[in-house]
C-alpha cells in the first residue's frame, strides 16, 4: 500500500508543477514589506528535528539549536524584531559575545526577543524536540501563538518536518519549504529522482525498503558497474550518519554477507537498527565514487518565494576520515572546481523554481581529477532546508555587512574581500570544571574573537554546550586562507 502510494505521488510531480500555496504568497508579500521598509517579525525556531535513531552519535547534539543564534542579526535590518525561540534558555555569554561581533546597538538589542521551553516551563528535563513542547505543552503553545499573530510574523526554521508543518498549519504562519509533496524530494531517494537528466549523480538505486530489496539492487548494481565498493543511505540521514559503506566481493553469495557487514559511520548503527530503519523511510544504494583526487565541495542556494534564485556561497567542506562526516568548511570552494560545482548548482536551481520550491537549499558535490587532468562532479545529495555551512556564511555576511563576490566566491566590501574556515567540532578534552567566560575571556585577550572594527577574527557558536560537553564552534574570518587557518589554530592551542 505505501509504495502504491509513494509511485502516485512520483507520478503526479512528473506531470504538474506544485501550486502556490497562500502560504507561499503570504511570505512573498512579507519579503516584499520587508524590502519598503514595513515592521515585520521574524520567529526563529531552532528545532533539531531530525531522527533520533540516525543521529544518536553525535556528541552535544542538543545544543546544536544554537548554531541558529546568529538568526538574531536580522535585527541589523531596520524594522526587523527577531523572536528567537529555543528548547534551552539561551547562554547570555552567548548573547553577549554575538552583540559584540555583530556590533549590535541598544536599540537594536532592544528589537531581539527570547523564549524558552525551560524558562516556560520551568524544568530542565526535556526529552523531546522544541515543535513537540509548542504543539504538545499549553503554556509554550501560548507563548507561541502570541507572536504568531503579530503584524508581518513568518516563520524562519532550520528543517521543515511533520512537526513544523503542524505548527504553520495551526497557527496558519507563512514559512519556507512550505510545500507538502516536497517531503519525497526531501529524502536521498528524492533527490535522486529530481536531479536525474539534471546533472551528473553517482549511479544507484532509490526507494529500497528491505533488505531484500537493497539485495537485488546491490546484485543489478554491481553488474552495471563492475565496481566493488558501494554506499547505502538512510533516506533521512544527518550529517552522514545513515550512511554505509559496502566492500563486495565475488559471487551473489557475497553480496548477502556485503549486506550483513556494512561498515556504518555512526558508531551507534547496527545492521539490524538499520534495516528497521530502511523499512520505516527508505533508502538507497549508490556506486562508490573511485579516485585518488576527490574533494568534497558544496553550494548553497537561496530561492525566493517569486521565484528568482541566488547563488549564496561555495565551500571545501571538511569531513571525517570517513568522508561522510561533516566537521566544518572552508569558504570559498578551490578555484579549479568552483566553476564547475556552480555552474551544475545553477541548473538544480532553474529545475527547483519550476518545482516552486522556496528557501535555502545546500548541494553537495564530489570532484575527481581524471587522467586526462579534467574533473568530473557528482552531485551526491541535497538537503532542502539549512545545514552546516548556512550559520558560518550568514554570520561571516553579517558581521562584516559585506556580499558575495560572484568572481572570486569571497565576501566583499568595496575593495575589501574575505574568506573564512568553519569548525563544529572545536573540543577540550580534558576531564574537570570547564567555564565559558574564562574561554571568550582568554579568546578576546587573545585578540581572537571577531573584531568589528578589524573586521577579523572568531565568532563563536554552540556556545551552550562548551561547559556540559566541551564542544564548540567557531568561524574565523580573514583576508586571506592563510591568516582564517592561523586563528583557528591559534584559538585551539589556547
Amino acid at each position: 500500500m505505501e509504495e502504491t502510494i509513494l509511485k502516485e505521488t512520483i507520478d503526479g510531480l512528473d506531470k504538474h508543477p506544485f501550486l502556490y500555496s497562500s502560504q507561499v504568497n503570504r511570505l512573498e508579500e512579507i519579503l516584499n514589506a520587508q524590502k519598503h521598509g514595513e515592521l515585520i517579525n521574524v520567529i526563529c525556531l531552532s528545532s533539531m528535528t531530525f531522527d533520533k535513531v540516525l543521529t544518536e552519535a553525535i556528541k552535544g547534539l542538543e545544543h546544536y539549536e544554537m548554531r541558529c543564534l546568529w538568526e538574531i542579526s536580522r535585527v541589523k535590518n531596520g524594522n526587523v524584531h527577531v523572536h528567537f525561540f529555543s528548547k534551552r534558555e539561551v547562554n547570555q555569554e552567548a548573547i553577549r559575545h554575538f552583540s559584540k561581533v555583530f556590533d549590535l546597538t541598544n536599540e537594536e538589542f532592544e528589537r531581539i526577543h527570547f523564549y524558552s521551553v525551560e524558562e516556560i516551563l520551568k524544568t530542565t528535563f526535556l526529552p523531546e524536540d522544541l515543535s513537540d513542547y509548542i504543539k504538545d505543552f499549553v503554556p509554550v503553545a501560548r507563548e507561541f501563538k502570541k507572536i504568531c499573530s503579530l503584524h508581518n510574523a513568518y516563520l524562519e526554521c532550520f528543517v521543515l518536518t511533520e512537526k513544523e508543518r503542524h505548527l504553520v498549519d495551526h497557527y496558519n504562519i507563512p514559512t519556507w519549504w512550505s510545500h507538502e509533496d516536497l517531503d519525497y524530494y526531501k529524502t536521498k531517494s528524492g533527490n535522486r529522482k529530481i536531479l536525474r537528466g539534471i546533472t551528473s549523480i553517482p549511479r544507484g538505486v532509490e526507494n529500497l525498503y528491505s533488505f531484500e530489496e537493497s539485495f537485488h539492487a546491490l546484485k543489478n548494481l554491481s553488474h552495471q558497474t563492475n565496481g566493488r565498493r558501494f554506499v547505502i543511505k538512510l533516506n533521512d540521514g544527518v550529517s552522514g550518519d545513515g550512511n554505509g559503506f559496502i566492500n563486495l566481493k565475488n559471487g551473489e553469495s557475497c553480496i548477502k554477507e556485503a549486506l550483513e557487514n556494512i561498515k556504518f559511520v555512526s558508531t551507534k548503527m547496527t545492521t539490524e537498527k538499520f534495516f528497521t530503519e530502511m523499512k520505516k523511510i527508505g533508502g538507497v544504494i549508490e556506486e562508490f565514487i573511485e579516485g585518488e583526487n576527490k574533494r568534497s565541495p558544496s553550494v548553497q542556494l537561496l530561492l525566493s518565494p517569486n521565484g528568482d534564485f541566488e547563488i549564496l556561497s561555495s565551500h571545501e567542506q571538511i569531513l571525517d576520515e570517513s568522508g561522510s562526516r561533516f566537521l566544518g568548511s572552508e569558504f570559498p570552494a578551490k578555484e579549479d572546481h568552483r566553476e564547475l560545482i556552480m555552474r551544475e548548482a545553477e541548473k538544480v536551481a532553474k529545475k527547483l523554481c519550476t518545482l516552486k520550491l522556496s528557501g535555502i537549499v545546500g548541494l553537495d558535490f564530489l570532484t575527481v581529477k581524471i587522467a586526462s587532468g579534467l574533473i568530473e562532479t557528482y552531485l551526491i545529495e541535497m538537503n532542502i532546508r539549512k545545514g552546516g555551512t548556512t550559520h558560518p556564511y550568514w554570520s561571516a555576511r553579517t558581521a562584516l555587512r559585506a556580499l558575495p563576490c560572484p568572481e572570486k566566491g569571497t565576501l566583499r566590501k568595496g575593495k575589501k574581500e574575505w574568506v573564512y574556515r568553519s569548525n563544529d567540532n572545536l573540543s577540550d578534552v580534558r576531564v574537570g570544571k570547564r567555564s565559558l567566560s574564562d574561554l571568550i575571556e582568554k579568546a578576546e585577550k587573545a585578540d581572537l574573537t571577531f573584531c568589528p572594527k578589524r573586521k577579523t577574527g572568531a565568532i563563536f557558536h554552540m556556545l551552550s554546550c562548551w561547559e556540559p560537553e566541551g564542544k564548540c564552534g567557531a568561524t574565523f574570518i580573514g583576508e586571506t586562507t592563510e591568516e582564517a587557518l592561523t586563528l583557528e589554530k591559534n584559538l585551539i592551542k589556547l
